[in-house]
């Protein structure tokens, strides 16, 4: 199920939460070219993976990936807030934290802030300065 969805340097990344129970490693982000329809695997062995911001402007050089929950089955651990340097690089994790669930982020470029809401209606904000 396609979740979130973000435009870098005329391609899409496309967030895809897949595989109920949700099991750990099963979640990716894929990447589409719009004009040609194919598609790619960008970033893998996600568990779920709700949304993905670019950092660093139209050409992306790093990426934030929001995960429901960090461990599965059925959303067994808390939400995280995982940095991409490299789409086939291990992430760092910014945040993991995350409860009930986070359920969208945006960046403010301008405090370079992350803001993600989660499903209770709370509004977190962690600075990435």
């Amino acid at each position: 199920m396609p979740t979130g969805i973000a435009a870098v340097d005329g391609k899409l990344l496309v967030t895809l939460l897949r595989g109920a129970p949700f099991p750990t490693g099963t979640s990716t982000v894929e990447q589409i070219d719009p004009r040609t329809g194919s598609d790619t695997e960008f970033i893998s062995n996600l568990t779920t993976a709700i949304d993905i911001q670019p950092l660093g402007g139209r050409f992306a050089s790093s990426y934030l990936v929001l995960e429901a929950s960090s461990e599965g089955p059925f959303f067994a651990g808390p939400g995280t807030v995982l940095r991409f340097d490299d789409p086939a690089g291990p992430p760092v994790v910014l945040a993991d934290c995350l409860t009930p669930v986070p359920s969208s982020m945006t960046l403010s470029t301008k405090n370079k802030t992350l803001y993600i809401t989660q499903t209770d209606g709370e509004l977190i904000a962690i600075s990435l300065q």
